[in-house]
């Protein structure tokens, strides 16, 4: 009897509270007990597991589906998988890796599994399965959809309903604008003039001024004569974010991915988000993008006089070790030679000159020992260093010139010897 009691206050709040009711889990008769002698049991997931930390549950099976045994095990197994999750390829990539690594734990149903359903492995393996491809990995076995129960079994996880878009993400990650970056063919910055409902999807009209950083496939002339792209709305009718605040501000700025038609004449938006410069992932990812576009410009320059073809501008940072390298603390937030570059400016030309002028007192002082030695030979009557009196006056008018580009500053110093040498 006092064991049926405490069943009754712990199983409900301890287990299913926490996940959401889309995930058709069964409510447990309060009857049941603790299965004993069980070669399963339930372990805490760590708040160190980075991929499965506030999932939605506390406590996860072991062994899982892959018979890891401890949780040093799983932890171990799951932090490959951290820079895919970062990616956003799809909201729900760590509900799907995590009920295999770290399935639910149900202390009822301990010998029982709890396998994702197969359609949400089919919805997450669609566009993880490319951008996985793009940065060489096949999508691996161990997530083969076919082994998964079909959503009509009242035992699995199933696929949560969506509130936004694929195409406009809510929390924008520096591996997401990096993975987008890598699996679409267009990558630019524009601002959005308006916004007209179409069969399918939205039209989004662009000012005039569009930069493009990746134009894969596209002419000058379609970059010139761009003016609209596309976004496709999901059947499920989500909401986009980015367009209701392009709606609200048509002076906010924006960052789209996408791809072009075939025949070049629309262009299809499959990344939207709003330009956020304040941000420091979003501006370390597009500090790493125009880095790659120059190095892929000179690539293709000395391909070109060496007589070869050129390198993909993407290709330099599509790679696990860029996804992995640590975002910096200490950079910059302002805007691109804002009040913190300003600053670094600043330091750099006063070094530059404080150490200008510790060689001109040394330079000063070394002609004046020189001069003062020439004089000499010339009051005893002997031969005086007329000889040397140009090499001195070049001298001295070498230390003016230093002191006067002191004074001006280093800005200046190229227009000063332009007009010097014009004089």
């Amino acid at each position: 009897m006092l064991l049926t009691l405490v069943l009754a206050l712990l199983a409900q709040p301890l287990f299913l509270i926490a996940m959401p009711p889309e995930w058709n889990l069964p409510s447990m008769p309060t009857s049941w007990a603790l299965p004993f002698g069980s070669s399963h049991r339930c372990v805490p997931i760590p708040s160190t597991m980075q991929l499965c930390d506030k999932i939605g549950y506390r406590e996860m099976r072991l062994p899982n589906m892959l018979n890891h045994d401890t949780v040093n095990e799983v932890m171990e197994q799951t932090k490959h998988w951290v820079p895919l999750a970062n990616l956003a390829c799809h909201k729900e990539i760590r509900v799907l890796l995590c009920s295999i690594y770290a399935p639910v734990c149900i202390p009822q149903l301990l010998e029982r599994q709890i396998k994702p359903c197969r359609t949400l492995c089919e919805a997450v393996m669609r566009p993880c399965a490319a951008v996985m491809q793009k940065f060489g990995y096949a999508w691996p076995e161990i997530l083969n959809c076919e082994q998964f129960p079909p959503e009509t079994d009242h035992m699995c996880i199933k696929a949560t309903q969506r509130t936004d878009c694929d195409a406009c993400p809510n929390n924008v990650t520096y591996e997401s604008v990096i993975g987008n970056y890598c699996v679409n063919n267009v990558a630019f910055k524009a601002r959005v003039d308006s916004i007209t409902k179409e069969s399918g999807g939205f039209r989004i009209r662009l000012k005039r001024r569009v930069r493009f950083f990746k134009s894969t496939g596209v002419s000058r002339r379609q970059k010139r004569s761009i003016r609209s792209v596309f976004i496709q709305e999901d059947s499920s009718g989500c909401a986009c974010g980015g367009l209701e605040a392009a709606r609200n501000d048509s002076s906010k700025r924006f960052l789209m991915m996408g791809s072009v038609s075939p025949d070049g004449t629309s262009f299809s938006v499959t990344f939207l988000a709003e330009w956020q410069q304040r941000d420091r992932r979003f501006k370390w990812a597009i500090r790493k993008i125009r880095g790659s576009r120059r190095r892929s410009r000179a690539g293709e320059i000395s391909a070109t006089s060496a007589g070869s073809a050129g390198t993909n501008s993407s290709e330099s940072i599509c790679t696990l070790s860029q996804l992995n390298e640590p975002i910096p603390t200490s950079m910059s937030l302002g805007r691109r030679g804002g009040r913190g570059n300003r600053r670094k400016r600043k330091n750099r030309r006063r070094k530059k000159n404080n150490d200008r002028r510790r060689r001109n007192r040394k330079t000063s002082r070394s002609d004046s020992t020189a001069a003062a030695s020439d004089r000499a030979p010339a009051r005893d009557g002997g031969t005086s260093a007329a000889a040397d009196r140009p090499g001195r006056r070049r001298r001295q008018r070498r230390n003016r010139d230093n002191d006067y580009r002191d004074r001006r500053g280093y800005a200046y110093e190229k227009s000063y010897y332009k007009n010097y040498q014009k004089s």
